[in-house]
């Protein structure tokens, strides 16, 4: 399975990835300038081939685990499709689609009531 980066710019295969976690930037107190941008965000980051990039920017920690579930759940269908087709011997077109997750944005593109 395909992860395309929140950004748009950078698509990652799941099967040279070591991990995916949720890191966390929170500031209490006083923060300069600088650092308010990234105050209190959650990044959702891949590490493989001995580097790590960012993929993803959430506004609350609730989100980012929604959106690691998202990805779980997408790479559990794909490999549940690549299972049919070893017996199956055919895929149609709305399962090929399946196989790039693409990063949601913080403000849309999921529901974040279930959080």
């Amino acid at each position: 399975m395909l992860i395309r980066s929140q950004d748009k710019k950078t698509l990652i295969n799941l099967r040279n990835i070591e991990s995916i976690d949720i890191i966390g930037y929170k500031v209490e107190g006083t923060i300069s300038t600088q650092d308010e941008e990234n105050a209190n965000t959650w990044y959702i980051t891949y590490s493989g081939y001995e580097k790590m990039l960012f993929i993803g920017r959430y506004s609350t920690e609730a989100k980012a685990i929604k959106v690691l579930d998202m990805i779980q759940m997408a790479n559990f269908r794909v490999e549940k499709m690549k299972m049919i087709y070893s017996y199956s011997g055919h895929l149609s077109n709305s399962c090929i689609q399946d196989f790039t997750f693409q990063m949601p944005q913080d403000d849309g593109g999921i529901t974040w009531e279930d959080i």
